[in-house]
């Protein structure tokens, strides 16, 4: 398992690949691979990724402002789901930022993704009303510092 970002030689090849990937498939609250080439490639997000065996299988798009970390987009491999690779990708960005607040949002209706948010600290901090292109709301949620586990 190795952990590359943008700053990772050949990295950017990994994260098309990831995406070239994922075209033929469709992954219920993703964005399309226009979105991801949009902030990744032309507006520089910074993003972390977990590879095996030269494979990217959990990806996290994040913007940093201050103390503040706000993730944008986090995905994983379907086929990889429910293993614990997010869990270990966002464990290392708590690492990496372990003085950050850190900032996401979650479908209401991903039950999964918000069990495992709330596993690893993040509390309920606020709703946004149909916020998603299907009418679904987001539940927004934050980890202080102190709370990281």
């Amino acid at each position: 398992m190795n952990l590359i970002d943008e700053t990772t030689s050949g990295g950017e090849l990994f994260i098309k690949a990831f995406m070239a990937q994922r075209n033929s498939k469709k992954i219920p609250f993703s964005w399309s691979c226009e979105e991801l080439d949009q902030h990744i490639f032309k507006e520089f997000k910074p993003w972390r990724a977990l590879s095996v065996d030269g494979e990217v299988i959990a990806l996290v798009l994040f913007s940093q402002m201050d103390d503040l970390i706000e993730i944008h987009y986090l995905e994983t491999k379907p086929e990889c789901l429910r293993q614990g690779w997010m869990g270990k990708l966002l464990k290392a960005l708590f690492l990496e930022f372990s003085t950050h607040q850190i900032w996401l949002d979650v479908h209401e209706s991903n039950e999964a993704a918000f069990k495992m948010y709330s596993s690893l600290g993040f509390a309920v901090s606020g709703r946004r009303e149909k916020y998603y292109k299907d009418g679904g709301g987001a539940v927004l949620m934050a980890l202080n510092p102190s709370q990281s586990q």
